[in-house]
């Protein structure tokens, strides 16, 4: 695969922005357990405050269309630092599928298959991934479309099976969490999984209309937002406010149907839904990890870092996590500070400096 040959249309930048973000479902459940009921209003402010994140990816598109992303910061920092911030990324890509292909791995231990050894799921779900990954964003970006439309029918299907079993007085009273709490999971829902979304400014002159760019995220991120304020309100509606921690309240909703004896199982169908966004984002990941990779050493074709990709997030997901406590500890508390460095930090910083020094350079 040429690392020159792909070209995105913003169709497809739409879809896999929603991919992106709605492929954080499992990683979000625990912050939604935290919020309870007013969950949904923690993902309105994480929308919005994402909405300023969307301007900045499109101005990065619209200062530096034509370069790569290697090339931005080359030019905002040299060609020493430049190395290193590449390299901190593509650290934490790696840590982000670690993450998430820990956090599938749970869901299957704790929900389906508890005698199954770790180490399958781990395998296979890195197997999968490197290997979508390794058949290109144009491939990708088609996957996304099609489950996207079907993850946004499936939930407003769901939404009227699941109607008589709601209680709609459960949304209230409002804003009742402790202003700390509220706080923290606000920043986790923010970064987690939706300031996900900056890392596209990796993939700077592959888009086909560089000056849309930026809407189209956008519009991935509505769409995104606007499913799992669906999901929460089921979730909600259905259940009340006593969400376990550290359950999955979606599959616990879909249980709740009851209909007739042949829509015993009909979670099934959500659950598969669910998994299969989450694993492409997670192939996502992994192509912009070995974007990463070829952005570091120059490479024109890097075909042959997927297989590398796969021994190291089978390496490290076996040892990351020692405890499937570490984390929803690290998920709440530790990465969206972490995270936010790279999400908006060093982007907007990137930004201002790049175009300073690309108006003091002669022409």
């Amino acid at each position: 695969m040429n690392i020159k040959e792909f070209k995105i249309n913003n169709k497809m930048l739409v879809f896999l922005a929603s991919v992106l973000i709605l492929g954080g479902e499992i990683l979000i459940s625990p912050a939604e357990s935290v919020l309870g009921r007013d969950s949904w209003l923690g993902i309105v402010i994480a929308i919005l405050v994402n909405l300023i994140l969307c301007a900045i990816c499109g101005m990065w598109f619209k200062a530096f269309a034509g370069k790569t992303w290697g090339d931005v910061l080359t030019l905002a920092y040299g060609k020493v630092l430049a190395k290193i911030i590449i390299i901190l990324y593509i650290l934490l890509l790696l840590f982000l599928i670690c993450t998430d292909t820990k956090s599938l791995e749970y869901f299957w231990i704790s929900v389906y298959m508890r005698r199954t050894p770790k180490i399958i799921y781990i395998t296979l779900i890195a197997a999968f991934s490197c290997f979508i990954a390794s058949k290109g964003l144009i491939v990708l970006g088609r996957f996304a479309k099609f489950l996207v439309y079907g993850f946004i029918l499936m939930i407003i299907f769901y939404f009227f099976l699941l109607f008589n079993q709601m209680d709609f007085n459960n949304l209230l009273p409002v804003a009742r969490t402790d202003w700390v709490d509220f706080t923290k999971v606000s920043a986790s829902l923010t970064f987690i999984p939706f300031g996900a979304i900056s890392l596209f400014i990796l993939l700077l002159p592959h888009f086909i209309e560089p000056q849309k760019a930026g809407a189209s995220i956008c519009k991935g991120v509505l769409i995104a937002g606007f499913s799992f304020i669906l999901i929460t309100l089921i979730n909600t509606f259905v259940l009340g406010d006593g969400i376990i921690r550290e359950t999955f309240p979606l599959t616990e909703s879909l249980k709740m149907i009851t209909i007739n004896d042949s829509f015993v199982r009909i979670e099934v169908f959500g659950v598969v839904a669910i998994l299969s966004i989450a694993f492409l984002r997670i192939g996502i990941l992994v192509f912009l990890a070995g974007y990463a990779f070829g952005q570091l050493f120059g490479l024109a074709k890097y075909s042959f870092v997927f297989p590398l990709l796969f021994i190291i997030i089978t390496c490290l997901c076996e040892n990351l996590f020692i405890f499937i406590g570490e984390i929803f500890q690290t998920i709440l508390y530790v990465l969206p500070y972490f995270d936010g460095v790279f999400y908006i930090l060093i982007p907007l910083l990137t930004l201002i400096l790049g175009v300073l020094r690309k108006r003091r350079k002669p022409a």
